[in-house]
C-alpha cells in the first residue's frame, strides 16, 4: 500500500493574461520509509509539487491520497490536522522563530498538540542529542550557524513523529561541509525512523543518496534512478 499516491496532477497559473502550466499529468506512488529526491531546473515546479504533496497548495486537477485518505474530499480543517499530525516540513530558510531558543522552537509544536511540557522538553532533548546539537538548546537562532539552525529545523520536523518529511532545498543556504552533514542526517532519519522523506534539491550530491531520484522538467516527472 502506498503512503502517498498522486494521480494525474496538473497545476497552472495565470499571469499577465497568460496561462502557464507548471505540472502536467503527474503520477507518483511513494512507499512507507522511502527516501526520494526530486531534481530539475529552477522554476520547473519542484516546490509547487512539494506544496501539493504537503497540502499547502491544491492542484487544478487530479487527486492526492495520503495513507489511503483522498485529500480532495476532506475539509480544510481536516487537512490542517493531517498536516500537523502526519507531515514534517524542512525549509531552505529554516523558518525558526527568532525570539525563541532552539529548545523552545522544538517544544512549541508539541505544545500545539497538547503534549505536557516535561514530556515535550524530554522529546526535544532526545532529538538534540541525536542531531548532535544538545549543547545549543538554549541558544537563539541568531547565535547558531546555518548548519546548526537547519539541525534545529530538522528536530522540529521530527518532534511530533510524522510519517512524512518534506524538505524543500534544505541545504540551499549551506556550505559544502554542512550540506554533506545534513544529507547524511536526512538519510539516517529516513532509514532509522522509517519516515518517508522527499527532498527537493538542485544538488545532485544530495539527490544521489536517495532510494529513487525523479527529474521534473517541462511539467513532466520522470524517474532517473
Amino acid at each position: 500500500m502506498s503512503l502517498i499516491s498522486l494521480k494525474n496532477i496538473t497545476k497552472s497559473y495565470s499571469f499577465d493574461k497568460n496561462n502557464y502550466q507548471i505540472l502536467k499529468d503527474i503520477n507518483l506512488e511513494i512507499q512507507q520509509g522511502e527516501l526520494l529526491s526530486i531534481v530539475g531546473p529552477s522554476g520547473s515546479g519542484k516546490s509547487t509539487l512539494l506544496k501539493i504533496i504537503g497540502l499547502l497548495d491544491t492542484p487544478n486537477s487530479g487527486s492526492i491520497k495520503i495513507n489511503e485518505l483522498d485529500c480532495s474530499k476532506i475539509s480544510e480543517n481536516k487537512q490542517t490536522i493531517l498536516r500537523r499530525d502526519f507531515i514534517g516540513f524542512i525549509f531552505q530558510s529554516y523558518n525558526l522563530l527568532p525570539d525563541f531558543t532552539a529548545l523552545e522552537n522544538v517544544v512549541i509544536p508539541q505544545n500545539i498538540m497538547g503534549i505536557p511540557i516535561k514530556k515535550a522538553i524530554s522529546r526535544a532533548n532526545e532529538l538534540f542529542k541525536e542531531l548532535k546539537i544538545d549543547n545549543k538548546c538554549h541558544n537563539y537562532p541568531n547565535q547558531l550557524s546555518g548548519g546548526e539552525q537547519q539541525r534545529v529545523a530538522i528536530a522540529r520536523s521530527l518532534v511530533n513523529k510524522p510519517k512524512l518529511i518534506l524538505a524543500d532545498e534544505p541545504t540551499g543556504n549551506l556550505d559544502a561541509e554542512n550540506t554533506n552533514n545534513i544529507a547524511k542526517i536526512l538519510e539516517k532519519i529516513s532509514k532509522e525512523h522509517r519516515i518517508t522523506t522527499i527532498v527537493v534539491t538542485h544538488d545532485m550530491n544530495i539527490a544521489k543518496n536517495a532510494d529513487k531520484i525523479y527529474c521534473l522538467n517541462d511539467g513532466k516527472l520522470e524517474i532517473q534512478k
